[in-house]
């Protein structure tokens, strides 16, 4: 703190350093005094705004579990009394009818798994801690996890010299698989996956890249893609909810 002559107090640095003489005697201090006034202004404004956002993130949260918890109620009555109707009076019902109910059933089902879907993306990130992450054995892991779909698709995964970083190894060993998975799925007809997985230091810190050989992505889906249940292309075509891409991004 320094004082202004009117005597009120203001944040500020000072620097203080001894004059010398010839001699090697000191004569006096010269006494540099820097106004941060401004800066600790700007640095409240900063960590309100952060207090802010966690409070809201919170708020959010917490509403994603509370309604989908709500909504997973109404869905389990509605499955449980269409195949009480197709047990009880399913011989009463033709062809159509029975097709109607199967859709019904569908639909729950799906619905049932966005909203897990949906409760798994707004956890993320909770309570990580942060460890040393060997990310050459994390990824050897992931291959290890996707042994079938790898061997079902005839994929080649290469990477090499992976670093070890600090970071949170249950949400790293996610990014990894969804990315991969995303690389075997999204495939050519009739073309094996070719993935590679590469690691660069910058000043910034480790940027990692994961590359295929598969359909790829229009520049104008490009961001589309990483926002949650979108999709690009028919269920049928290539399964899914939509979220893997979503969860990478947040993680």
């Amino acid at each position: 703190m320094a004082c202004e002559k009117d005597k009120t107090t203001f944040w500020a640095s000072i620097s203080i350093k001894a004059l010398y003489n010839e001699k090697a005697e000191v004569i006096g201090f010269a006494k540099i005094t820097r106004d941060l006034t401004d800066r600790q202004l700007a640095e409240k404004i900063i960590l309100q705004h952060a207090q802010q956002i966690e409070h809201k993130n919170k708020e959010l949260e917490q509403f994603v579990y509370i309604a989908s918890h709500d909504l997973q109620e109404p869905l389990l009555n509605l499955t449980n009394f269409v195949e009480l109707l197709q047990y009880e009076y399913g011989s009463l019902f033709d062809e159509t009818a029975n097709m109607y109910f199967d859709v019904i059933s569908q639909g729950a089902s799906r619905m049932r798994n966005l909203i897990r879907c949906l409760l798994d993306y707004s956890r993320l990130g909770q309570q990580a801690k942060l460890v040393r992450v060997d990310c050459q054995q994390l990824v050897e892991t992931v291959i290890s996890d996707l042994s079938v779909p790898i061997k079902a698709s005839g994929a080649e995964i290469h990477f090499e010299n992976l670093p070890i970083l600090v970071g949170y190894a249950t949400e790293l060993h996610q990014l990894f698989q969804n990315l991969l998975s995303n690389a075997i799925k999204f495939r050519k007809p009739g073309v094996s996956p070719d993935i590679r997985i590469t690691a660069e230091q910058t000043a910034e810190g480790w940027r990692f890249a994961v590359s295929d050989n598969g359909i790829g992505i229009a520049p104008e889906f490009k961001e589309k893609i990483f926002l949650i249940f979108q999709r690009l292309h028919e269920r049928e075509a290539y399964e899914g909810n939509g979220i893997g891409l979503a969860h990478c991004k947040k993680l």
